[in-house]
């Protein structure tokens, strides 16, 4: 399987692929974009980054990699107080006897179509283009899981109206409901999900996006709710790693009630009124994508 087959089939349309996604290589423009999101990385526990040229730094006979130490993101605080079995180890990168990752997960990366590292942790299918010129970090650092983590943002409109919300501490910025996949969102339990055990569905996706609407908007869509993917991108910014990064999938969902009301720090804006409006740049982008 090649690491892109799950985002054509999740997505056929390829006009909606965007930044990285379905086998396409980042642009010069998309790159410049990713060079400023982690050029000045403000995630503690996150040091210099590797790139390709730094000695020690190899591709094997089989495609896989051999990373040298020093470039790791570890001790991150999102990780502190978090159950022992959501989380995937948080160990320093070596060359002399590397620890290795369970087979059952080894097996699940290389089923997705991953090169691994010599600590059988998966790297980024768009690794040789970024640590070309821009480098990553190594390990895990912000994330809780190695590999590839769906975020699936909402965008729900009602006639000619977006539901935006303002995260905390967003400074005043407007945003889209949206978040992280959980495993119930596969109906999977988090003990099968970290052995290994990772379905990536449409319909996880729109689970994902009906729960964080749900949670931040204050709203419940019902199941007669029109909705679709819309998007996909595969983006680079500053708590990602070579070791874990995420997709985001853009959900639209249509209302057809007029009278659905938003939650708690939640407004219905016209879609005329969005462009006078500080959002979130990429969020913006998702409407734009569901919207037109």
């Amino acid at each position: 399987m090649d690491p892109f087959e799950n985002d054509r089939r999740i997505l056929p349309d390829e006009r909606r692929w965007g930044q990285g996604f379905g086998g396409k290589p980042y642009d010069d423009g998309e790159l410049a974009e990713i060079a400023v999101n982690v050029a000045e990385t403000h995630q503690d526990g996150y040091g210099p980054r590797l790139v390709s040229t730094i000695p020690g730094f190899e591709r094997t006979e089989t495609g896989d990699y051999r990373l040298p130490p020093g470039f790791d993101a570890s001790n991150h605080p999102n990780r502190k107080k978090v159950p022992a079995a959501f989380l995937h180890p948080d160990l320093p990168t070596a060359t002399e006897q590397p620890w290795q990752l369970t087979e059952a997960l080894q097996a699940h990366f290389r089923n997705r179509g991953y090169a691994l590292d010599q600590h059988g942790r998966p790297v980024h299918p768009h690794a040789d283009q970024l640590l070309e010129s821009i480098g990553l970090n190594t390990g895990i650092g912000w994330g809780w899981r190695l590999g590839e983590s769906v975020v699936a943002d909402a965008v729900v409109t009602v006639g000619d109206s977006v539901f935006l919300w303002q995260p905390p501490g967003a400074d005043d910025r407007q945003a889209v409901p949206g978040g992280y996949a959980i495993p119930g969102d596969e109906g999977i339990t988090d003990l099968h999900w970290n052995a290994g055990q990772r379905p990536i569905s449409a319909e996880g996706i729109q689970s994902t996006a009906r729960r964080k609407v749900e949670t931040e908007a204050g709203v419940l869509l019902g199941q007669d709710c029109a909705e679709r993917i819309v998007r996909g991108i595969r983006p680079i910014s500053s708590p990602h790693t070579l070791n874990f990064w995420t997709v985001t999938f853009t959900v639209h969902f249509h209302l057809a009630d007029t009278t659905v009301q938003p939650g708690p720090n939640t407004a219905l804006i016209k879609t005329g009124d969005l462009a006078e409006l500080p959002i979130w740049p990429d969020h913006r982008r998702a409407i734009e994508a569901a919207i037109g």
